[in-house]
């Protein structure tokens, strides 16, 4: 006949693994770390006085709670053990057991906080946090007033982190330009490609449908691009130069004209670090192209000249 074992659970002790903070005065105290960096607003200067914020989750202890089994064999049908929730113990425990030796039941007991660490930029923008422990931290910056990006930062420690920047974003909303909803037509039209042949990639024409969006009105600038590069968010172009000038990035002559020499991730860092994001293709044809009618370019078939 087969047998399966009822544990009468009892409890008779409480044994911490982890000793309580307050237990440890006596021991090595743990190493901290520190995060630091900038805040700037969207013209690189330093912004005084924001509101720095840290949160992580802290175990304050964990305890083990030890049930020593008292087995008594009965017979009935096998039942699968029962799986019980983090923090929770029963004495109305049933357990697989192929014999009747004594067994220890453990359950874990954690008790978590939500801590969080403050601080303030000083005169010229920098920020230090210090004496934090090791694990993962949410960094936030704000101060009334202004627009900081990006939201927030996830930061793990070990080890101390700096350069963790916040700025303004350096576009100005006048510059944006919004895409309203709806569909329009996405390819090439032979009957509209200013003589030439359409591509394969770009067959067929075919209807999209988009939501309201804004795409900047210019590209991005040399000047625009170094405040990222500054910020520690961007690497800076891979070359100074451009295919006419020696010294283009910069060169304050050319501040205002389209930075190059950037990657695409490049691109995507400094969008992100600005609080946008790159178009999609679909996005930057419709910007492009209008919802008009289907035309070789914006302004209709004709072949574009300097007038």
């Amino acid at each position: 006949m087969e047998k399966r074992f009822k544990f009468f659970l009892v409890l008779v002790s409480l044994v911490s693994l982890l000793i309580p903070q307050s237990s440890k005065s006596s021991l090595t105290p743990a190493p901290t770390y520190a995060i630091s960096g900038k805040v700037t607003d969207s013209d690189g200067n330093p912004i005084a006085g924001a509101l720095i914020t840290a949160t992580t989750t802290l175990t304050d202890w964990t305890h083990q709670i030890y049930l020593p089994a008292i087995l008594q064999p009965f017979s009935g049908t096998t039942t699968p053990a029962r799986t019980l929730p983090p923090n929770h113990f029963s004495t109305d425990l049933i357990l697989q057991s192929p014999d009747t030796a004594h067994r220890f039941i453990k359950f874990p007991v954690q008790n978590q906080t939500v801590a969080t660490f403050t601080g303030s930029t000083d005169v010229n923008g920098y920020y230090v946090l210090t004496g934090l422990s090791s694990g993962s931290y949410t960094l936030s910056a704000s101060k009334k007033g202004y627009v900081l990006y990006p939201d927030n930062f996830s930061i793990t420690l070990p080890p101390s982190a700096s350069g963790i920047n916040f700025s303004e974003p350096v576009i100005d909303p006048d510059e944006m330009v919004t895409i309203p909803s709806g569909i329009f037509q996405m390819g090439c039209d032979p009957a509209h490609n200013d003589n030439a042949s359409c591509a394969a990639y770009e067959l067929p024409l075919h209807a999209v449908a988009l939501d309201t969006f804004q795409i900047t009105k210019y590209e991005v600038t040399n000047s625009q691009y170094a405040l990222c590069v500054a910020s520690g968010a961007c690497p800076p172009p891979k070359h100074n130069s451009s295919e006419t000038r020696t010294s283009y990035y910069g060169n304050p002559d050319f501040a205002n004209y389209p930075v190059i020499w950037v990657k695409w991730q490049n691109a995507a860092d400094y969008c992100a670090w600005a609080g946008m994001r790159l178009p999609t293709e679909a996005e930057w044809e419709k910007a492009a192209r209008g919802t008009a009618s289907i035309q070789t370019f914006p302004w209709g078939d004709e072949t574009p000249d300097c007038t």
